[in-house]
């Protein structure tokens, strides 16, 4: 069973639609569409938020100095393709993979699973927007919303009276990523980032076990990652050149099926034309 909060498909409508005509302003200008692009790959771990836990779902006590904060922690990898829109906002495609597990003591209960999430997100770049733009700033924080797409599958295990029960799920949800980002500036083309996020998932069975009356389950993912900055082989200016020159081949393959008296006719006639157009210049 899938879960939709109305506050959150609320927020996930205005994320979509502000993505969607960040993106479709870019897009009317073909030649900048294909200039600054990022693509990024990240390695972290992630952590189990819901109903088979121990952490308390609360981000609050949820330290790295907690007893259980270094439990249950998966290695997760995360893969980019980003648009840089302008110096304060980016457009980005992100998939995410990795597994999850935990335990309740006082259900005697663990589950294991795995997810797969596909998400475009929004950045905003927090140094520029809130101190005065710098080309030459090398540390920039930033922050990132989206909304995607989770592919999820579970196995949980429970004892009651020395009896092992099991129960599983799988299914897609919809996710709600949301996070803060550190980036550094190596070069123009390089740089590298550490980021947390927490990504909501609007399903209740993320460890197999429905609750009612919880809200949504997720995982929190915190990594280091690397970016290379470039332009696409695709460019109208480029498209036009290629136009121009094909109506030259075309020209010059005329010009060679031509009699020499054709020939001649015709630059007698580039050259009147020339002529005329320096007259009406100088007039």
């Amino acid at each position: 069973m899938t879960i939709i909060y109305p506050q959150v498909k609320r927020v996930t409508l205005s994320i979509i639609l502000f993505l969607l005509l960040a993106i479709s302003t870019q897009a009317q200008d073909r030649s900048g569409f294909a200039n600054n692009w990022m693509f990024s790959a990240n390695i972290g771990l992630d952590a189990f938020y819901g109903d088979i836990t121990e952490n308390q779902n609360k981000i609050t006590k949820n330290s790295p100095f907690s007893g259980f904060y270094w439990e249950n922690r998966h290695p997760a990898f995360q893969f980019t393709l980003t648009k840089v829109i302008s110096p304060l906002f980016d457009v980005s495609l992100q998939y995410a993979m990795g597994n999850l597990s935990d335990q309740k003591r006082t259900l005697n209960a663990s589950f294991e699973g795995k997810f797969k999430e596909l998400n475009l997100n929004g950045t905003v770049n927090f140094s520029d927007l809130l101190f005065s733009g710098n080309p030459n700033r090398k540390f920039l924080i930033y922050g990132i919303v989206g909304i995607g797409v989770t592919n999820y599958s579970a196995v949980m295990q429970y004892s009651v009276s020395d009896t092992v029960n099991t129960l599983t799920s799988k299914g897609f949800t919809g996710s709600v990523p949301i996070g803060l980002g550190l980036k550094y500036v190596i070069s123009k083309k390089f740089n590298v980032n550490f980021e947390m996020s927490r990504h909501m998932l609007f399903t209740d069975l993320l460890d197999a076990w429905p609750e009612a009356g919880r809200s949504p389950e997720g995982y929190g993912y915190f990594s280091l990652g690397a970016s290379y900055k470039f332009d696409m082989p695709f460019n109208v200016r480029k498209r036009n050149s290629f136009g121009a020159q094909k109506d030259n081949t075309i020209s010059n393959y005329k010009d060679a099926h031509k009699s020499p008296s054709q020939l001649k006719r015709k630059k007698k006639k580039n050259v009147h034309n020339k002529r005329s157009t320096y007259g009406l210049k100088r007039k």
